[in-house]
């Protein structure tokens, strides 16, 4: 008896079985792949394609290799071909996740999938369109934006911008709501705080602008490329999600989906706990304008991530009132 995975041209189910023989393989696949019992059914490999016509060649093969169960009229040429086509077929970021689909932990490891999905952000970028910056050079790549913006780097840093700066009515929103008058003043003073600080750091424009020095806190490489960091819970993207909104209007408007993502929760864990926090102020103490403000707009807490990898299930997280205060009259805050 040996492991299998099993699938179909349409590489739709990819299904784990243990067989004796070549007959066996058929009759489990026909089985769980609902393939009509009277069809005739060959076994390919999946990754070149080659036909496995007797049970001797299929106890020669490692333990779980992949398996195709072809009828009538289809053909499988392997995972090579499988990339050439998509390569033809689809848009460059369409491929990208083409090939994550079918590629990323079967035909290939990790590493190999990360190494390709590389290569084709390079190849995006082969033309000389993302080293343009002025609305001059790249008209197309303006289009449907307002005139104020004439270079791209602009355009970057107010997306950038624009998302802390909602990060601040939103927390602004929920202090206003406070009724107690204490408390409110003190939120009201920390709001201010807050405003102040996100001003001198210009709302964090840097986050998206490639033209700043790499030891701030860019979050693209020098073409503008811009990697997904993974789910809150993950150390890296597992699907290698990356992109370069510098290079076209597609890219550009497609960025619009990947998300600023708190660590902790903005909604659910960071605002709620300041405004518990704000209610039981230790004597001498105030709320700290330098912790909020770490957790609501600096990349302490924060993970640029692609949509599908922003996991909005509620999390695990507590974060203590305590970390929120520090002594009356320290004021001292930093980016």
């Amino acid at each position: 008896m040996k492991p299998f995975t099993i699938q179909d041209s349409s590489s739709s189910r990819r299904i784990k079985i243990i067989a004796k023989n070549l007959a066996d393989v058929i009759n489990k696949g026909i089985e769980k792949l609902k393939i009509p019992a009277r069809e005739e059914v060959t076994v390919v490999l999946e990754n070149d394609g080659t036909i496995v016509d007797c049970s001797d060649s299929l106890r020669s093969l490692p333990d779980d290799t992949a398996l195709v169960l072809l009828r009538a009229g289809e053909d499988w040429r392997g995972a090579g071909d499988q990339l050439y086509e998509a390569l033809e077929k689809f848009s460059m970021s369409n491929l990208k996740m083409e090939i994550t689909k079918r590629f990323h932990r079967r035909v290939l490891d990790g590493g190999k999938a990360y190494q390709i999905l590389n290569s084709l952000s390079f190849l995006e970028e082969s033309s000389d369109d993302f080293e343009k910056e002025t609305r001059s050079e790249h008209k197309e790549w303006f289009e449907g934006l307002n005139e104020q913006f004439q270079t791209k780097t602009k355009y970057m840093r107010n997306l950038a911008q624009g998302r802390t700066r909602s990060y601040l009515r939103k927390a602004k929103e929920n202090f206003d709501k406070v009724k107690d008058r204490t408390t409110k003043a003190h939120l009201q003073r920390l709001s201010e705080k807050l405003r102040l600080q996100l001003n001198k750091a210009e709302a964090h424009g840097d986050y998206f602008d490639r033209t700043v020095p790499r030891k701030q806190n860019r979050m693209c490489q020098d073409s503008g490329m811009f990697l997904c960091e993974g789910p809150y819970d993950c150390d890296q993207c597992p699907t290698a999600h990356s992109i370069n909104p510098y290079v076209s209007k597609r890219n550009r408007m497609l960025f619009n989906l990947w998300n600023l993502d708190h660590i902790y929760e903005k909604s659910r864990a960071v605002i709620p706990t300041v405004l518990s926090a704000a209610k039981n102020i230790p004597e001498g103490h105030q709320l700290s304008c330098k912790e909020v403000y770490k957790y609501l707009f600096t990349r302490q807490n924060l993970k640029l991530v692609e949509l599908s990898c922003h996991k909005k299930e509620a999390r695990d997280q507590v974060l203590r009132e305590d970390e929120f205060y520090e002594s009356a009259g320290n004021d001292s805050v930093r980016a």
